[in-house]
């Protein structure tokens, strides 16, 4: 319909133009008929075959142009993860893992209730030995697979042994939290001057839950990259306990830190 009306518009237009020789002359009123020289023929289609073209080309492009964009689209991937303070100065690990287990009875709409941070510091090995390792984090967790109905077993690992670190770190935490799958368990060392803001200044070997990564893709490379991360921080300080968005460099600095720093996994999921 488009093409319809500018063509006849354009020959509406060139027939005026070609006739225009007929009008009144605005200083004598008299008309100037004597002065006319019809065009031949193919000059006319000649004429209107040019003018045509030219406004389908117009057309064309105009039906066809893409409209602009930002450069690249950011997108958050979030769990629900309850934030509960460490009951104990040494209780950041059982207070993690029930962080943990709130993100599967809130996913599967449970009305169970959470083991206390009590009975996790026992399951944990954390009344005894006054720490919690990675791997029995992971152990009670996967004790609760059936009671909480977790999608998959939970593992502990490291961090620097893998071929790409960073990749790895920010890979393993989105594919979790896209994928409902676990919720991640971190262990930081805030001693770092360049890790996470809220520590700097003060040294901390401690658990943290991630529930949320902020997704980055860049439409001319057609790649993504994660930027950010939520903590929900168990810290028994209140300049410290609470839920905290950090960019992702700030996190893996804290994350390889504590990996250089100890002989204990720092990524459990």
């Amino acid at each position: 319909m488009k093409r319809t009306i500018s063509i006849f518009t354009i020959l509406f237009s060139l027939f005026i133009a070609i006739n225009s020789v007929y009008a009144t002359d605005s200083n004598t009123g008299v008309s100037n008929e004597d002065e006319v020289q019809d065009l031949p023929q193919e000059e006319i289609d000649s004429k209107i075959a040019e003018t045509e073209k030219e406004a389908l080309k117009t057309t064309m492009a105009t039906n066809n142009q893409i409209s602009p964009r930002a450069a690249y689209n950011d997108r958050t991937y979030s769990m629900y993860v309850t934030n509960f303070k460490q009951e104990k100065t040494t209780w950041c690990g059982p207070a993690v893992t029930r962080q943990a287990l709130s993100f599967h009875r809130a996913y599967n709409h449970m009305t169970i209730s959470l083991p206390s941070q009590s009975t996790l510091a026992s399951k944990l090995g954390t009344i005894s030995a006054g720490a919690t390792s990675s791997a029995a984090i992971a152990n009670v967790m996967n004790s609760y697979k059936t009671t909480f109905r977790l999608k998959q077993s939970y593992t502990a690992t490291n961090v620097l042994d893998k071929t790409s670190p960073s990749a790895f770190f920010s890979s393993a935490l989105k594919s979790q939290i896209k994928g409902a799958y676990t919720a991640p368990i971190i262990l930081i060392d805030t001693g770092h001057d360049s890790g996470i803001s809220q520590y700097r200044g003060v040294r901390y070997r401690h658990y943290n839950t991630i529930k949320a990564v902020v997704d980055r893709e860049n439409y001319s490379t057609g790649t993504s990259i994660v930027i950010s991360a939520t903590r929900v921080d168990p810290h028994y300080d209140n300049k410290y306990y609470g839920v905290y968005s950090n960019p992702i460099s700030q996190i893996y600095q804290a994350v390889t830190q504590a990996e250089r720093n100890g002989s204990n996994k720092v990524l459990v999921y």
